[in-house]
């Protein structure tokens, strides 16, 4: 019971200071400008923009199927948020392929509209999320990644 509270408080932790990279009212998704390259997702005047994965994001980490909603290369780390039919399948699948991927299950817990893990190998912590009404989006999975060391 200890590990769980102190696994997910460091999860809250990191979230809260890769929030804290975004500047609130830069125009664009995550907080970069509109013409940086490594945000991606939907253009701020609400025109078609095709989001894609950063070219950063580190090929070792197993990804859910799904559309690419928002990305982000924070520096530190990505966002990814994923468009998904089903979230809370598309999150087991998810984290069943990072333990097979080796990496080790720090938390893990689902309900019926939402999910939340902590994976983390000697490279990266992973925090992954999902929910059946993602404000906005509507069914997602979203993935924290955070360079460790």
């Amino acid at each position: 019971m200890r590990r769980t509270r102190i696994a997910l408080g460091a999860a809250v932790l990191v979230s809260a200071l890769l929030v804290g990279c975004s500047a609130p009212g830069s125009g664009a998704p995550g907080g970069g400008s509109t013409d940086d390259p490594a945000v991606s997702g939907p253009a701020p005047d609400g025109g078609d923009t095709t989001a894609q994965l950063p070219a950063t994001f580190p090929p070792e980490i197993p990804l859910v199927e799904g559309e690419v909603l928002e990305a982000s290369d924070l520096g530190t780390g990505w966002v990814v948020l994923f468009g998904v039919d089903d979230a809370i399948a598309s999150f087991n699948s998810g984290a069943d392929a990072l333990a097979a991927s080796g990496f080790e299950e720090v938390q893990r817990s689902t309900n019926d509209t939402e999910g939340f893990a902590n994976y983390t190998n000697d490279l990266y912590t992973v925090q992954l999320s999902a929910n059946t009404d993602y404000p906005g989006y509507g069914q997602a999975v979203s993935y924290t990644v955070v360079k460790r060391g």
